[in-house]
């Protein structure tokens, strides 16, 4: 979870728009900068390890918490550290300030909005992004939201992935998770270059854990298949966190900043 954004902002923070009063679908739109502060201000990342610790068996082999580059909180627990032949990886990308010219196809038109949402506006907008070249041939659910937004699940083999779009300027972001088991390290990042050519982000952060080795190699792979599509490495950090492998943390933005 990033403190910067990423999901955990939203998904603390759609908790507190799951009542009954909240009828009228704008959600957090709603809020304004100085209640967000305020609710985040009062969120602190030790009172959630503790909170956590509290609430999982004591029978747990592995328990662990950092805090990464650019203020990326991780904290991981594991019941058993046996091992697998097959390597395990999950890749978390954030990206922010996203291009104009893709944002806008996060958006319902003004004909469109006048008409009750339905699942075609986010197949229309999972195909004019491009977000279904991505992994072709996966089995898609897509969602378009209203009057803006989109959020898609997609599912292949052994892989899964998702996608959550906010794309108003100013604030705009998408993140893209992706997680099984593979050893192909160039398939994964061939698959990062396609997710940063669709929607073309001023900064990326990429978080990789796996339970291989050659942590090294992770960073210059994914820093080579970046730099091909504009992107330049910033910073970047490795942890290893027991029972679940090592963690790779990368910061991208536009090599001409």
């Amino acid at each position: 979870m990033a403190v910067s954004g990423f999901e955990g902002f939203e998904k603390r923070l759609e908790l507190r728009f799951t009542s009954t009063t909240n009828t009228d679908s704008f959600g957090l739109r709603l809020i304004s900068i100085s209640e967000l502060e305020s609710i985040l201000d009062r969120v602190h990342f030790d009172d959630e390890v503790r909170f956590l610790n509290e609430c999982l068996p004591s029978s747990l082999c592995h328990r662990k918490s950092c805090v990464m580059a650019s203020k990326w909180h991780v904290y991981s627990a594991s019941s058993n550290s046996e091992s697998s032949n097959n390597m395990l990886f999950t890749m978390e990308v954030c990206m922010t300030h996203l291009d104009r010219v893709v944002a806008e196809k996060f958006f319902r038109n003004p004909v469109e909005v006048a008409q009750p949402i339905n699942e075609l506006y986010g197949q229309e907008m999972t195909r004019s992004t491009g977000i279904g070249k991505i992994n072709p041939g996966w089995l898609v659910c897509d969602y378009g939201f209203d009057p803006c937004g989109y959020s898609m699940n997609g599912l292949g083999e052994s892989l899964y992935s998702t996608v959550h779009v906010t794309p108003e300027e100013g604030h705009s972001y998408a993140s893209f998770e992706c997680a099984g088991w593979t050893d192909e390290m160039d398939g994964i990042c061939e698959t990062l270059m396609r997710v940063a050519c669709v929607f073309r982000p001023g900064s990326m952060s990429v978080s990789v854990v796996h339970n291989g080795g050659g942590g090294g190699s992770w960073r210059g792979n994914v820093s080579d298949a970046l730099v091909t599509v504009g992107l330049g490495r910033r910073e970047w950090e490795t942890e290893m966190m027991p029972g679940i492998g090592t963690i790779n943390f990368m910061v991208f933005e536009e090599r001409w900043q």
